[in-house]
């Protein structure tokens, strides 16, 4: 019984900025839009978001919550802000083909270009989760969000931020009921460790136990995660100074074992901005067909 379709690096950005009244107008400089930030598309990102020059350069948009950039190669906690009820705007396509690789640049850096339209494209809006009130916040009283961790399922992660990184906790659905899916993760899921820097490694071994559609279920699942690339990713919102984390995830049912690779991709003050997921079972290295690649979009 396999419920990880779904990952939960994507699921950490959720973050919001309040729209501009000129958001989305065409531009051809950041002074003609209120947010000081002409993209590349030449349209004007939404209010909040400045250009701020990074230490390589080029201009990337300052995050929410007052959080700049300033494009040091390290994430710390301070840059990674998570705001339950925020949300933020991603592109996804599935069964995509698109190389993980990147193009290499000077000093051991990538620059990876996701800008490009893929069939099959689908824009959704994601939203972070307050615990209060919700049927399962009881069960995970260290939870500080919730979101939904792919577009194909309901299924929500549950996650507990704080000044040293971010944990999943679990996996519930939206509602209570007989047919409930309410999985909890001892230990919990190292998903991010703060600061976040080049060649960081840390893994996770967990057991999961609970209810998968109301039928009681148990099995375990290992996390190798390392930062293993830095440079600049391209998406359509913009172009972002980030790291690149990549894990290797192992499920084992019984007999049954899986395996997928994830690239996620992290920027200061945006937190998740991209993501590649496997197909099960890949070949070592990077990839060149994906399961599922999201993008911040605007």
């Amino acid at each position: 019984m396999r419920t990880s379709n779904y990952w939960p690096l994507i699921a950490l950005g959720m973050l919001t900025a309040a729209c501009s009244s000129n958001a989305g107008n065409t531009c051809s400089t950041d002074e003609e839009c209120d947010s000081k930030f002409c993209r590349a598309d030449g349209t004007c990102a939404p209010s909040g978001l400045d250009a701020t020059p990074t230490v390589d350069g080029p201009k990337t948009p300052d995050g929410p919550l007052g959080c700049a950039p300033n494009g040091d190669d390290s994430l710390a906690a301070s840059e990674y802000p998570i705001r339950p009820g925020a949300s933020a705007r991603f592109r996804t396509a599935q069964n995509a083909t698109i190389s993980s690789a990147g193009t290499p640049l000077a000093g051991n850096k990538r620059r990876w270009d996701l800008t490009g339209t893929l069939s099959g494209d689908t824009d959704t809006d994601l939203a972070s989760i307050v615990p209060t009130g919700a049927w399962w916040a009881a069960k995970f009283p260290t939870a500080t969000y919730a979101a939904k961790l792919s577009i194909t399922s309901d299924l929500l992660g549950v996650f507990a931020a704080d000044a040293n990184g971010v944990n999943l906790l679990g996996i519930v659905t939206p509602t209570d009921g007989i047919s409930r899916t309410e999985i909890k993760y001892t230990p919990p899921i190292a998903v991010l460790q703060f600061p976040a820097i080049a060649g960081q490694h840390w893994t996770t071994s967990t057991s999961a136990s609970g209810v998968i559609n109301g039928v009681i279920s148990a099995y375990t699942e290992d996390y190798d995660n390392l930062v293993d690339a830095s440079g600049t990713v391209a998406t359509p919102y913009g172009e972002f100074p980030a790291l690149r984390i990549k894990t290797e995830f192992t499920q084992t049912v019984g007999f049954l074992v899986t395996k997928r690779r994830t690239f996620g991709f992290v920027a200061e003050c945006f937190g998740s901005i991209a993501s590649m997921v496997s197909k099960d079972n890949p070949a070592a290295g990077e990839l060149t067909a994906v399961s599922e690649l999201r993008r911040l979009i605007p």
